[in-house]
């Protein structure tokens, strides 16, 4: 009774048009523009009428632009280091040349060291920040150089290279979500296509450096190395991880952010309905998975990976889809040679051209194409990116086979040549595919884990693997037979990726 009789007295001081009604309701209305005014400057839409918002967003991307260039020329000195070995076509103890002879235990010893240093890096990269572990194995591979380069035992030689994987490795499982995470959301394929440009550039490079001067190669490794320091020491780079921490701290206030909206949703419908037991159930379900998203451990991460089928199809269809390549990395040159009697000399030349083209090319439109479909496509919005990438890799996959089959079955040389580089600009195209259904099909926390899983195996398949299967079909039913079982895993891998499709988001 007494708020009523206080109302009817205020309406009456209104009425009456006194001095004192005029005051409050000036000062009500000023403090209304006010906040108002206040909620426009802080408004996203407006953030770029802040004063200096966009030199900053300016300098961040000249930041993470000069991360992508440092990135891709680590992969360049890389793969230069690679493609230098490959030409001296040492078939793992098989080879006439004394100095290429590499111990008999030599390959096993090779790959299980390789398989299990990508889930070790991936466990140092909780422990301590990602650039320190890169560091530490940068200069574990610079140290597996001067050692092929001072000592010129070819044993020692031979043994530094599983250093060398070492450095590899932690590279691979870095660089991969770091690119996934400095890259603007609209040119995250082309960003990540850098990676497998850099590596064919660098390969090709040490490809050809190494087929005219193999007595030279001591002086080679020594030079990578003494390059390398300084490249490595950018790992400290304040500039650097300054801007990883800002990108951590978003990543970490949008997940908040998410979870809360997520329970302010269903306690709202709680609230609104209390009677109602699905309302109820979606508030204790949205309670429970932020407290066990909070004390939920990495290895219960990695098993939920694992137990997540599209991963599973994805990791398989990467499997798969090294076989193949490389049994084009290894047998193309021979097959060129043995059916169509192109000389020894020419038959590499073609090669090294025909992969420069189809690593260059080949990345660099998958990224163009997945950007499209990604940012420009209305068809797609709500998808996601892991979806478009795996139908993209199996699209890719599928004419990466039917291309490479016609190629060595075909009788004209030109074709065969056409059909290869076709297939060889598909093959390549799923380099950028696969790494970004690798890094966003699975939880931000585990990102390392599930490169390092899915590049973990790839060593074994792409040589040993493609060694066997090709070798025995060949010298049982012919070299056409042999290959085309080689490429069937471009046909098993878009097999896989066909299934590798997460739950889109509910609207």
């Amino acid at each position: 009774s007494t708020l009523g009789q206080e109302e009817d007295e205020e309406k009456k001081k209104c009425m009456s048009g006194t001095k004192g009604s005029s005051t409050p309701t000036k000062e009500r209305k000023k403090e209304k523009n006010s906040t108002s005014t206040r909620h426009v400057q802080m408004d996203p839409l407006e953030v770029q009428q802040v004063p200096g918002a966009g030199d900053a967003a300016a300098a961040t991307g000249f930041i993470d632009a000069g991360m992508l260039i440092w990135i891709g020329f680590l992969q360049f000195k890389i793969a230069v280091d690679l493609g230098a070995l490959s030409s001296l076509q040492c078939d793992f103890g098989q080879s006439t040349n004394p100095e290429c002879v590499l111990p008999d235990n030599f390959p096993a010893l090779f790959f299980i060291f390789a398989i299990a240093f990508y889930p070790w890096i991936a466990f140092l990269t909780g422990k301590m920040h990602e650039l320190t572990v890169l560091f530490k194995a940068l200069w574990v591979w610079i140290l597996a150089n001067f050692i092929a380069g001072f000592i010129g035992e070819s044993h020692i030689m031979w043994w530094s290279r599983i250093l060398v994987a070492y450095g590899g490795a932690a590279f691979i499982t870095i660089a991969i979500p770091l690119i996934n995470d400095i890259a603007p959301a609209t040119a995250k394929a082309r960003w990540m296509a850098v990676l497998p440009i850099a590596l064919t550039a660098g390969g090709v490079t040490g490809f050809i450096y190494g087929r005219q001067a193999d007595d030279d190669l001591p002086w080679l490794f020594r030079v990578e190395a003494f390059i390398m320091v300084p490249l490595s020491l950018l790992c400290f780079f304040p500039i650097f991880r300054l801007r990883l921490a800002s990108i951590a701290a978003a990543k970490a206030a949008e997940e908040a952010a998410e979870s809360s909206e997520g329970a302010s949703k269903a306690a709202g419908g709680f609230m609104s309905n209390p009677l109602s037991l699905s309302s109820a159930k979606d508030m204790a379900t949205s309670l429970k998975d932020a407290a066990e998203g909070a004390t939920k451990t990495t290895g219960e991460y990695v098993q939920e990976m694992f137990a997540n089928g599209a991963y599973v199809c994805t990791l398989l269809g990467n499997l798969t889809f090294y076989l193949s390549l490389g049994a084009f990395g290894m047998f193309i040159e021979e097959f060129l040679t043995a059916n169509f009697d192109a000389p020894k000399e020419d038959a590499w030349i073609t090669t090294g051209a025909l992969f420069l083209v189809a690593g260059l090319a080949g990345p660099l439109i998958a990224g163009i194409v997945l950007d499209y479909k990604t940012g420009s496509l209305k068809e797609n919005e709500g998808t996601p990116v892991s979806n478009l990438a795996t139908n993209s890799a199996k699209a890719a996959a599928f004419g990466a086979f039917v291309c490479g089959v016609c190629a060595i079955w075909t009788p004209d040389y030109s074709i065969a040549l056409v059909l290869f580089a076709l297939s060889s600009i598909l093959a390549f195209g799923c380099l950028v595919f696969v790494p970004i259904a690798l890094v966003n099909i699975v939880d931000s926390k585990i990102k390392h884990w599930s490169v390092a899983f899915g590049y973990a195996a790839c060593s074994l398949f792409q040589a040993a693997l493609a060694l066997w299967l090709v070798r025995c079909v060949r010298d049982a039913h012919g070299f056409e037979y042999g290959f085309t079982a080689g490429l069937s895993g471009f046909l098993l891998s878009g097999i896989f990726w066909s299934f590798a499709q997460t739950k889109e988001p509910e609207a």
